[in-house]
């Protein structure tokens, strides 16, 4: 079997997106874009499943589930299970994306601000622009790590050929390899 090159390259038009983006938007706002970001996967690892845990006794994510299920499959059956398993692993993923993505909102408003302070005392130019794309690429490269390593914590993506191709993709497989740990935190799939 080849090499899912189409992956990598990709991941890689995403990440040179992302650099390109940053060169336009220069180095103050991406930086504190990325510290966004990076403060939002921290508190989404630390805090992510005790908000999906107080969210699940709020929003009736069981009743809606058992509702969609055939009526003569009984509530205790292994399908149900499965079915409420997923529902609960898909509330964690978007609760994690929202606190990850509230972050990163925080930390891009801050950096507009900064940004135009800035450029009102004309402090900005090539250097601001340029650091902008590094930190752009760093940004992006943590986007596509985290994205393609919630891609294979799911449980119905274990075995399957988007987690081989992941695997084999050399650039994905090294992101996924950096951000790995966000694979293994407790209660990913477990709420």
């Amino acid at each position: 079997m080849s090499t899912p090159r189409w992956l990598d390259l990709a991941v890689a038009a995403y990440i040179l997106w992302g650099m390109i983006g940053g060169l336009r938007r220069g180095f103050v706002l991406q930086v504190l874009s990325l510290a966004g970001y990076l403060a939002g996967v921290v508190v989404a690892a630390r805090w992510g499943g005790t908000v999906t845990r107080g969210l699940l006794t709020v929003i009736p994510v069981r009743h809606w589930v058992l509702a969609l299920l055939p009526p003569n499959l009984p509530a205790g059956s292994p399908l149900a299970g499965q079915a409420l398993t997923w529902a609960r692993g898909l509330t964690w993923v978007l609760v994690f994306l929202l606190l990850v993505g509230f972050a990163e909102a925080a930390g891009r408003a801050v950096g507009l601000v900064l940004t135009r302070v800035l450029h009102q005392a004309r402090l900005t130019g090539t250097l601001n622009s340029l650091g902008g794309g590094v930190a752009g690429l760093l940004e992006h490269g943590l986007l596509a790590g985290l994205l393609l390593t919630l891609v294979l914590t799911a449980p119905l993506v274990h075995g399957t050929v988007v987690a081989h191709t992941i695997r084999q993709a050399p650039l994905a497989s090294d992101l996924v390899r950096w951000f790995g740990r966000v694979a293994h935190l407790p209660g990913v799939w477990a709420l």
